[in-house]
Order: C-alpha cells, then sequence, then structure tokens
C-alpha cells in the first residue's frame, strides 16, 4: 500500500483532484483500502464499494499516519452495545510521533496541506462571489 499512498500525494501535488485520482486509481484496479481489509479478514460491519470515493483520498492526504506517527483516539463508540462510533474532533486525538518509518516526507505532507488550504479558500471565495 505505501506506493499507492505516496502516488496519492504524487498526483494530489501535480493538480489533481481528490475526485480525479479517486477515478485515476478505480480505472486501474487498485483496491480500495476497505477491500484491502476485507481480504484481510477484518470484519467491516457494512459493505462498501470498490470505487475509490474523494473522501478516501482526503482522509490518505491528512492522516499523519503517513509521516511515521501513531494516532489514537479519532472516533468514540457511542454505546457498548452497538458498533456504532463518531468521529472525534482533531484537537482530542491522541498522536505520538516517530513511531515508525514514513511514507511520506514531511515536507510533501506541508505542501498538501496548504495546497488543500488555497483550494478551500478559493471555493469559499467563488461561493461567496456567487451568492452576491
Amino acid at each position: 500500500t505505501a506506493p499507492v499512498v505516496a502516488e496519492i500525494y504524487d498526483l494530489y501535488l501535480s493538480g489533481l483532484s481528490c475526485k480525479m485520482i479517486g477515478e485515476r486509481l478505480t480505472a486501474q484496479g487498485i483496491p480500495t483500502p476497505s477491500e484491502m481489509k476485507r481480504a484481510r479478514g477484518e470484519d467491516l460491519g457494512r459493505r462498501s464499494s470498490a470505487a475509490w470515493s474523494k473522501g478516501t483520498i482526503r482522509k490518505i492526504l491528512q492522516n499523519p499516519v503517513y509521516l511515521g506517527h501513531m494516532v489514537q483516539g479519532k472516533e468514540e463508540k457511542i454505546s457498548f452495545k452497538e458498533k456504532k462510533t463518531r468521529e472525534l474532533p482533531r484537537n482530542q486525538w491522541i498522536v505520538v510521533e516517530h513511531t515508525h518509518e514514513a511514507i511520506i516526507k514531511e515536507e510533501i505532507f506541508g505542501d498538501v496541506k496548504k495546497r488543500m488550504a488555497e483550494r478551500r479558500l478559493a471555493r469559499t471565495r467563488i461561493s461567496k462571489e456567487e451568492n452576491t
């Protein structure tokens, strides 16, 4: 999976959107993370699509695990009786840095984060202009 993650970062920095990256990976027949988990025999609880989504790509691009950091506490169970969970805000995550070998360099991760912020700002500006 490391080469796929590296390719996702490269494609994003080359100018492709999360949606376009997902379409490309799906067309290449690269299994999604949920398909990989299912192949390893992990119970996912629900059926997922074989297509890469822009949300999955976005999560990969924002995940500090690829920097070599361990991240815990990203979600919590709503009830101990059910499998339902809810995501917690980033400021509540527990991050321990440099626990394993990094797949992505800090500079690349920072460049992606900066580009995502710029695209978000541009979309906000465009939607404000359309509403005026």
